[in-house]
């Protein structure tokens, strides 16, 4: 029970650091495409 539990958590956390580095790269593009816009 322990180790599933250990499991999911890594499991977990490795979603949780994707997702922030997807925001990221998001939040550049959105960046990027703004400032096209604008010039």
């Amino acid at each position: 029970m322990k180790t599933k539990e250990c499991e999911f958590n890594t499991r977990y956390t490795y979603m949780k650091s994707n997702l922030f580095i997807l925001i990221y790269i998001f939040s550049l593009l959105f960046k990027c495409i703004l400032i096209l816009k604008v010039a």
